[in-house]
């Protein structure tokens, strides 16, 4: 047994010179004393984190849930098991699809912790994102950018953030731990992401961000770096933890009892009746004392990182764990509950994978200490010096696709490439969307531009500097004509501030406290449509992230917004598009159809549902919140849905034309989906929250009318006149994969900590404590379900 003194003198040596590591290298100090109990646990809920914000002259990062905002050091983002509300179906574990856009995952079958990007009515385990404030003023930064990075990690394994379609649509990656070339991200204000985060391992990871842009006369601005832990598996922090485990231990009873044998043992989870989807993937952690008398805590660790606290009782702790598909080393630590019963303990580590056999030791070790098998490589915060601007774009149209490569002359530089296929110079928008990030080992990117083929289709790429560069953008512009006679063309970053500046002049700011009824089209950005207290009464409202008319969110009346849907919304059901059978609904395939989609399109309006700014100004009176939706009118023989969708399937169709939905959730939700017009014109429905509080009064709001404009295109003809849909390939999925939403399957292994409201099985609508109680008259729509992101977007922009 190790004695205190000696476990002391150790583990503080170890810990000063990991804290003196950690300064040299610019990564966050390890965080190993403890499960993180005192911090604010974001879990089974939309958690923007971090929000980039700006306070009055530097930027900082929060957490956000619910409308209440922490800065991020003071909250922890907590991954546990998840369920769907409705089905038989987990959706904590990935497995990697056979997908070469997904190569940077693992090898295909290799099994990650995972927060969904749909993650279903109950929100589990965890619906994570990340984004930026509405009211960050662009307009003092050069080139009107900023950048969120990631300059430090810490943790068992490795992360990814991305947002994966279908195997038509190569994978975009968003931030990579490992991978230096996705640690940036350029954001919009009022921008968020709904995004699949995975892990390797379970265990405590710590990113470090922070955000930089540049001013108007070429001055950095950055902020501090500030840590965010993830709790990836394990038990949820709790106040009523043990804290700082180390501490714990060591104040912990050392007195030897005959009694006591210890023994702590790795193995496969045993099967079970009563067993949860996902269960088969399971390892169990065992530590036993040998005296069924002893109580106390077994706290788990993976390669040194804390892991699970768990009671002991009968002198047995067991934490059953999807361990991924790595090999990893455990121990674990005994702290007894007090004298009189078995001492404290700490085993030696056992090295174990997943599809091994069971192993136990008996043998002694030393307190935990962090040892990842896979350091991240290293982290810089330099600026970057640039001497030769000059910077090649090749151009390669071929068919369907482009490939866009980028050769800057100083091999240093980190970029955003933007912009995309446009029918003509002076079009507004793109057609075929072209965003990603060129750095130094990823300086290439296979785009899609199928229908932007046409001679006369014009490229325009903006490619904007990160904020520690010191040159700021160039733009290129070229017919595919142009393109084809000469596929390079040689542009320079600007040298010095891009304009001269100018006064800043204050924005007038919108009383969020009043709706307000300026008559308004928006034609792009993010749109939440549901409650909110006016006065000291509740009412129905837009709030307007868009920017498009003030640089700041608004709270709008409804009833003087127009939801502008642009010609590029405007799209023919094919293969390409909407083309599963489970999309049947929309139209036989040739037939043309308009889409704003789940995931957002810079180019067009986002709108969802959000009960967030009513709960979070009444957090304590409300039980329950329904949304009201029903069709009003649309042009002749037209009809419109909103739906959700996973990996290029439908989810849940939510509501239509033709039938009244009702959405019902008693906890905070914030959804995007994805909205479908067949024909062009003007679309009304109608649209009111029915709030009812915890004493049993319920007061519908005022019902209000949501207007959308669903522009034509010419340009868009219908397909020939007998396509042939494809046959249905099975998309590779995570275990356990959902049945049909038309099967009625059973609820009650599914685990019930969700506050929602249950619906009708299988017709739950994704979003944050939530359930949509559809019609059973659509229910037969629902023929197919899977798990993942939606297919319309051919490219879609990182944000």
């Amino acid at each position: 047994m190790i004695t205190p003194s000696l476990t002391l003198r150790k583990g503080t040596l170890i810990a000063a010179v990991l804290a003196l590591a950690c300064a040299i290298f610019n990564v966050p100090a390890p965080s190993w004393a403890g499960p993180h109990d005192g911090l604010w646990v974001a879990t089974r809920s939309h958690v923007d984190s971090p929000k980039v914000f700006w306070d009055s002259d530097h930027f900082t990062l929060k957490s956000e849930v619910g409308g209440k905002t922490r800065p991020i050091e003071e909250t922890v983002n907590w991954v546990g098991k998840g369920y769907h509300a409705s089905r038989p179906k987990q959706q904590y574990i990935f497995s990697v699809p056979n997908d070469s856009s997904l190569d940077f995952l693992g090898k295909p079958g290799d099994l990650l912790y995972w927060a969904p990007a749909v993650p279903g009515s109950s929100a589990q385990p965890i619906w994570a994102g990340f984004g930026a404030d509405t009211a960050i003023p662009v307009q003092q930064f050069r080139d009107q950018s900023f950048n969120l990075d990631i300059v430090g990690f810490s943790g068992p394994g490795k992360m990814e953030m991305f947002n994966f379609i279908d195997a038509d649509t190569p994978a975009d990656r968003l931030f990579s731990s490992h991978d230096p070339g996705f640690r940036s991200q350029w954001i919009e204000p009022g921008t968020h992401t709904h995004n699949d985060t995975t892990f390797t391992k379970p265990g405590t990871y710590t990113i470090q961000y922070r955000a930089t842009a540049r001013d108007l006369n070429g001055a950095l601005i950055a902020s501090a770096p500030q840590s965010l832990i993830w709790q990836v598996g394990g038990t949820r922090p709790s106040s009523d933890g043990l804290g700082d485990v180390y501490q714990a231990y060591q104040a912990a009873p050392s007195t030897p009892s005959e009694l006591f044998e210890p023994q702590f043992s790795v193995g496969p989870h045993p099967a079970s009746p009563d067993a949860k989807p996902g269960d088969d993937l399971l390892t169990d952690l065992t530590f036993s004392t040998g005296n069924p008398s002893d109580t106390g805590s077994a706290v788990f660790y993976i390669d040194g990182f804390y892991l699970a606290e768990v009671p002991v009782q009968a002198g047995v702790a067991t934490w059953p764990e999807m361990i991924g598909s790595q090999q990893s080393s455990f121990t674990v630590v005994y702290i007894p509950a007090g004298e009189g019963g078995s001492p404290r303990w700490i085993s030696a580590p056992l090295t174990y994978s997943r599809t091994d056999s069971a192993t136990s030791t008996r043998a002694a070790g030393e307190f935990p200490q962090p040892a990842t098998t896979v350091p991240a490589p290293a982290f810089s915060t330099d600026e970057v010096v640039v001497k030769d601007r000059a910077v090649t774009f090749q151009i390669t149209n071929s068919g369907d696709s482009a490939v866009i490569e980028t050769r800057p002359s100083d091999p240093n530089i980190i970029f955003r490439v933007y912009g995309g296929y446009y029918e003509t110079a002076d079009s507004q928008h793109p057609e075929c969307l072209v965003s990603f990030i060129s750095s130094p080992n990823h300086r290439s990117a296979t785009v899609d531009r199928w229908g932007c083929d046409g001679a006369g289709y014009v490229l325009k790429l903006t490619a904007t500097p990160h904020a520690l560069t010191t040159v700021g953008a160039t733009t290129v512009e070229l017919t595919n004509q142009q393109i084809d006679a000469n596929p390079n063309v040689v542009t320079e970053f600007t040298a010095g501030p891009s304009v001269d500046p100018a006064p800043v002049v204050p924005e007038p700011q919108p009383d969020p406290d009043v709706l307000d009824k300026t008559p308004v089209r928006i034609s792009h950005g993010h749109l939440d449509l549901g409650p909110t207290l006016v006065g000291s009464e509740p009412a129905f409202a837009l709030v307007d992230d868009s920017r498009e008319h003030l640089p700041a969110s608004v709270v709008r009346d409804p009833n003087a917004v127009t939801i502008v849907v642009g010609q590029k919304a405007a799209h023919i059901r094919s293969d390409r598009i909407m083309g599963d059978s489970s999309y049947d609904f929309l139209g036989e395939y040739g037939s043309p159809i308009h889409l704003l989609p789940q995931v957002q399109d810079p180019d067009l309006p986002w709108p969802g549902f959000s009960n967030t700014r009513l709960l979070s100004a009444l957090p304590d009176q409300i039980a329950s919140v329904r949304l009201n939706v029903s069709s009003l009118s649309t042009p002749d023989d037209a009809s419109w849905w909103a739906f959700t969708s996973q990996f290029g399937k439908l989810d849940e169709l939510v509501a239509s034309s033709a039938h009244s939905a009702t959405i019902t959730a008693n906890d905070y939700f914030h959804q995007h989906l994805t909205w479908a017009f067949s024909k062009p014109g003007t679309y009304r429905m109608r649209m009111s929250a029915t709030v009812l509080d915890k004493s049993g009064n319920e007061k519908e709001t005022a019902p209000v009318t949501v207007t959308f404009e669903v522009q034509a295109k010419p340009s868009v003809d219908p397909a020939p006149s007998q396509p042939v849909p494809p046959e249905p390939t099975e998309t590779p999925l995570p275990p356990s994969a959902p049945p049909s939403p038309t099967e009625s399957t059973p609820t009650d292994s599914i685990p019930t900590e969700s506050t929602s409201v249950p619906g009708a099985p299988g017709q739950g609508l994704p979003s944050t404590g939530t359930n949509a109680v559809t019609l059973a008259s659509i229910a037969a729509i629902l023929v197919t379900a899977g798990t993942g992101l939606e297919l319309i977007r051919r490219r879609r922009s990182v944000l």
